[in-house]
């Protein structure tokens, strides 16, 4: 059964329906659109704030939900008995193969296309992409990153519903086109140093707190990957 979000319609803009909610400490525009499958800009917009605007504890705003999108994600997947057919294992839905072993050339080439398709600055994703992974599609971090962009599983469902499919992380498109819409949503609302920031920290994260030292770190690594690159450098050629 599909639990429907309370609130309203939003008049003019059909497939969404509008809730109130309480701004808690560390919120943020990214944050709570993020947690109620709303667009940032939207949510931005029929609150009459920028991304420079403060969001203030307590504070009642509006959010605009994208119903379907809300609707997919609380649909209960039906769960097999506890002893299976045969026949219910072949119906399981297995990710497609994943890109494991992409060579740093074609992961350098698949972020270039996706940054091109979606108007980030390529050399700019390039910058990220070396800096997470050494464009290296199999490289898994610790805290469970995953792919050449180091996405988290968490942060791939929810680009997952931005981008109208579902991306498999492990797979060397789908980890890129992840990567890069989340640079490109948190670009839409900040500057670069701040999205850099938010990329690796969390933009909640970077607005309740501030910049960590490894942020500072990160930032300035990405920026001098991404100006060395933009004066003919190629990592490739001296690792």
């Amino acid at each position: 059964m599909v639990t429907r979000p309370k609130g309203h319609s939003w008049p003019g803009h059909p497939g969404r329906r509008v809730i109130s909610y309480r701004v808690h400490r560390g919120d943020s525009a990214t944050g709570i659109a993020t947690r109620f499958h709303a667009w940032t800009a939207e949510l931005l917009r029929i609150n009459h704030k920028t991304g420079r605007s403060l969001w203030y504890v307590g504070e009642r705003v509006r959010v605009p939900v994208v119903t379907s999108r809300a609707h997919g994600h609380q649909v209960k997947a039906r769960h097999p008995k506890k002893h299976p057919t045969k026949k219910h294992h072949v119906k399981k839905h297995h990710a497609p193969a994943p890109a494991t072993h992409a060579s740093r050339f074609a992961v350098r080439d698949e972020v270039i296309r996706v940054a091109r398709h979606y108007g980030v600055r390529p050399k700019l994703a390039l910058a990220i992409a070396w800096q997470e992974s050494g464009w290296r599609q199999d490289a898994r971090s610790p805290a469970g990153a995953v792919g050449a962009m180091q996405v988290m599983p968490g942060t791939g469902g929810w680009i997952s519903s931005l981008v109208g499919r579902r991306l498999h992380l492990r797979n060397l498109r789908d980890n890129v086109v992840a990567g890069v819409v989340l640079f490109k949503l948190l670009r839409a609302n900040h500057g670069v140093r701040r999205s850099l920031a938010g990329y690796y920290q969390g933009i909640g994260s970077v607005q309740a707190r501030g910049l960590y030292p490894s942020t500072k770190r990160y930032v300035a690594s990405v920026s001098s990957h991404w100006h060395r690159m933009d004066r003919g450098w190629h990592p490739l050629r001296y690792s």
